[in-house]
């Protein structure tokens, strides 16, 4: 259906606000992005960082998205790649919040000429440039940072940002179509589509990557996974969670919290030891230093489960105040290379002392998961003397 005839048939695709078409940064040049994102963006388990071009878009059932696909690669094949730099930090006021973004600094007009070229091949789907209801009249392009209460506090916020925040520098080579199950449910990259006739996989290619909210936080990639623009959501087979604190015992991740992973293995996250400095004295992991640590100590035991994308993002989303950290974790079959996973970390920050004990119960849990697993005995648990020598 051409452009023209979409805009006087009611009876095509129709929005959908779990589906959309925008720009990624390529998954290298999130970090920055995550951490502000984390604790401060509602949206940080279900959306990429991303820009919107049409949002809502066509509804993700049957060809929908192939048919759309074709199109938007006409659309975009008179336009070439172009630098964008997102250097410009500024914020949205809501009616009971206020929205924090940053937008092109560099590469402005190259952004709105692809929205433009996409908007008129999609008309129905120009809420993102003019929907009164919302006061909006124009398309301002922008990549949400997180939602503050007052306008006193994003001002703030946005000032810091402005200060301490790297410029994000990436060359727009394709747009992504995306869309979700459900709306609690993080968003899958179904297509990419190629500016200019051609793509890093041609001008249309096929995708179906689920984003996984995470992030590396210094640690350099390990082969492919580095190379990826999507990340370990491009890892085939599920996401990988290592588990170190109550989530290593079968029943309170399984029966209590519904999460069933697809597989799991013990497993060791090497140059880390376990501390409860945690709210709460829960656990954590934290980076050993030279020279520290129990001799014979050779990092934290705990296991790797294989989630699928729901269930990762339920579990991030129990797992309040950690930020999701991806490692690279040793299984104890040392046949096997290291698996790239995600460990759920306390940022600095937010870390209580150490040398409180932890809840009784909590450190329960964590060693009857241990006897499940048969992880190492030189893994010790500390915490209050008798539960300590439990685990003898």
């Amino acid at each position: 259906m051409s452009a023209a005839n979409e805009s006087h048939h009611s009876s095509g695709p129709r929005k959908d606000h779990k589906s959309a078409v925008c720009l990624i940064p390529p998954r290298w040049l999130w970090d920055e992005v995550q951490q502000v994102r984390c604790f401060n963006d509602p949206a940080f388990v279900r959306w990429p960082p991303h820009i919107n071009l049409l949002y809502p878009f066509w509804e993700d059932s049957g060809d929908n998205f192939s048919a759309a696909a074709e199109r938007i690669a006409g659309a975009l094949s008179g336009l070439r790649p172009f630098e964008v730099v997102l250097s410009d930090f500024q914020h949205f006021q809501h009616s009971r919040s206020c929205t924090a973004w940053v937008g092109p600094g560099e590469g402005r007009d190259g952004v709105l000429r692809l929205q433009e070229a996409l908007r008129r091949e999609f008309p129905l789907c120009d809420d993102l440039s003019v929907d009164r209801t919302r006061g909006i009249t124009s398309f301002a392009p922008h990549l949400s940072l997180g939602r503050w209460r007052s306008a006193g506090d994003v001002r703030t916020a946005v000032g810091a940002l402005r200060g301490t925040m790297a410029p994000v520098k990436f060359r727009v080579e394709e747009v992504a179509v995306i869309s979700r199950v459900g709306f609690e449910t993080p968003f899958v990259v179904r297509y990419a589509v190629g500016l200019g006739g051609a793509g890093p996989a041609g001008p249309v290619s096929r995708v179906d990557v689920p984003y996984v909210p995470s992030l590396r936080m210094g640690q350099a990639y390990l082969g492919s996974v580095g190379r990826s623009r999507f990340g370990v959501g491009a890892l085939s087979g599920g996401i990988w969670n290592f588990a170190y604190g109550a989530n290593v015992n079968r029943h309170k991740l399984e029966a209590v919290r519904g999460i069933k992973p697809l597989r799991s293995m013990p497993a060791v996250l090497k140059g880390y030891r376990l501390a409860f400095n945690h709210r709460g004295a829960m656990g954590n992991v934290v980076p050993l230093l030279e020279g520290e640590g129990p001799m014979g100590m050779d990092g934290v035991h705990g296991v790797l489960h294989c989630l699928n994308p729901a269930d990762f993002a339920t579990l991030t989303n129990m797992e309040n105040a950690y930020m999701p950290q991806e490692v690279d974790v040793q299984p104890y079959d040392d046949s096997r290379d290291p698996v790239r996973a995600v460990v759920f970390v306390s940022p600095l920050q937010q870390t209580i002392r150490e040398g409180l004990p932890p809840p009784e119960r909590y450190v329960r849990l964590i060693l009857e998961g241990s006897t499940q697993w048969s992880l190492d005995s030189s893994f010790k648990v500390p915490g209050p003397g008798i539960l300590a020598d439990d685990q003898g």
